[in-house]
């Protein structure tokens, strides 16, 4: 599997993807940035989410559940 790292984010082809995707998700969970490539070109970045940016909820909407 062909894994380069930019400066910003490490970058992975569509298919490395979705073979290891749980793999990679924890690592962007923990803080690093994958760029996701489709045919050599960027297709997605998958990045930490902000605590407050989940889905623009707001404590009280997310207690209610």
């Amino acid at each position: 599997s062909l894994q380069l790292h930019s400066d910003e984010a490490t970058v992975i082809g569509a298919h490395e993807f979705r073979n290891r995707f749980d793999w990679y998700a924890e690592r962007a969970a923990n803080g690093e940035d994958i760029l996701v490539t489709r045919r050599g070109k960027p297709w997605l970045k998958l990045a930490q989410a902000e605590p407050a940016a989940v889905l623009g909820a707001s404590p009280q909407s997310c207690s209610s559940r």
